[in-house]
């Protein structure tokens, strides 16, 4: 992921299947918010050496389909056949193609490398990347007693300096150890 990220390409999905036979591909969103591509007009499909990946498609259109899910119609992929040919191959979008957040927001790929500290400034690891869950996201971090989970709430997270690139954090006691996987 870093390696296209590197290219100014963030993965947001892969595509699961052909969808009906106008060349549609049905995608699997790997975070839960379709809104991600209201904004893009251009997606980019890698996939390793298979026919029409690895190449920038304008977007059509995008419809929700169910939780996870959407429907992406591309400009120049026109029949099924073609578009069974890219199952398999993840969608990335420009970075600067996101629909832009307010100031208190981010996208978790903003805080993977941060810096995660107590109150007192104490290092406690650092973000290796998120995880939703049904109830709230959790921090993935890695620290001296190996990873461990951080909820991605106000009670536990208090600040998210992004210029510093730190996460300041206030753990219940036993929660770094408790949750180190």
């Amino acid at each position: 992921m870093r390696k296209a990220r590197n290219r100014g390409l963030l993965p947001i999905g892969r595509v699961s299947r052909a969808h009906g036979v106008r060349g549609a591909l049905e995608i699997f969103l790997y975070s839960g918010n379709p809104e991600v591509l209201s904004s893009v007009q251009v997606v980019v499909l890698g996939g390793a050496g298979k026919a029409g990946a690895d190449k920038e498609y304008e977007v059509k259109r995008v419809r929700p389909k169910r939780e996870k899910r959407l429907i992406l119609e591309l400009v120049g992929l026109e029949d099924r056949t073609s578009a069974e040919l890219l199952k398999g191959c993840e969608v990335l979008c420009r970075v600067d193609d996101l629909p832009e957040l307010e100031p208190d927001e981010f996208y978790w790929f903003e805080i993977e490398g941060f810096a995660v500290v107590d109150l007192s400034g104490n290092s406690l690891g650092v973000v290796k990347g998120c995880l939703e869950t049904g109830g709230h996201d959790l921090i993935v971090c890695e620290g001296e007693t190996g990873e461990f989970l951080v909820p991605l709430v106000a009670d536990i997270v208090k600040e998210i300096r992004k210029e510093e690139e730190v996460i300041v954090v206030d753990p219940p006691p036993g929660l770094i150890e408790a949750n180190a996987l």
